[in-house]
Parts: structure tokens; C-alpha cells; sequence
């Protein structure tokens, strides 16, 4: 389906270097932020203008992963099954690191 890729992106200027994630019509940019335990995820279209389409952060009181649109966007059944897979995927992640912590 979709896997982490660690290159940098190309076409995108310097605040978008590190991690990112390819899916069929959109991709995945992971921000982590010093201190933080959690990411920031900008989600953007696959165009010529890599638009942004939402972002993926976390949502303490549900502790997971969720998906925060931008205004105006629409979305079919691969693009919200990829990004479904990519918060719970995420959401795994986290989890996992909190019981090696403890």
C-alpha cells in the first residue's frame, strides 16, 4: 500500500526535508518538533502544485492519530483509505513507544 520513504523531497523548498510518505494520489510530509513526542503531518495532493490538503496530528483526548482537513476538499475512497491506514499506522507507532518507555 504506502511505506516511509527517507529521502528528501524534491521541488518543495527547505522546510519540507525528512521523512515522507507516498500514497496513490497524495503523499505525506512528517514533521517532528524538537521536544515533542508526537508529529505533525502535512498532507498534499500528488500535482504540480503539491497542494495541501489537511494534516494528521495528534489528538491527545482520543489518543491517536486524526485527520484534520483543509476547507473545501474532497476526497475519494483510495485517497480516505490511505490516510485512514496512515493514522492508524501512526497511532501503532506511538503506542508502542509508550510501553517501551515504560
Amino acid at each position: 500500500m504506502i511505506g516511509i520513504v527517507s529521502a528528501p523531497l524534491h521541488n518543495m523548498g527547505d522546510p519540507y526535508r525528512g521523512q515522507w510518505v507516498k500514497g496513490t494520489y497524495l503523499f505525506f510530509v512528517i514533521h517532528q518538533h524538537e521536544g515533542k513526542k508526537t508529529f505533525t503531518v502535512d498532507v498534499r495532493a500528488k500535482n504540480e502544485r503539491n497542494d495541501h490538503l489537511g494534516t494528521v496530528k495528534w489528538h491527545w483526548p482520543w489518543r491517536q492519530y486524526v485527520f484534520e482537513p483543509e476547507g473545501g476538499t474532497i476526497y475519494e475512497k483510495t485517497c480516505l483509505r490511505e490516510i485512514a491506514y496512515f493514522c492508524e499506522e501512526l497511532s501503532k507507532k506511538q503506542r508502542q513507544g509508550w510501553r517501551q518507555a515504560k
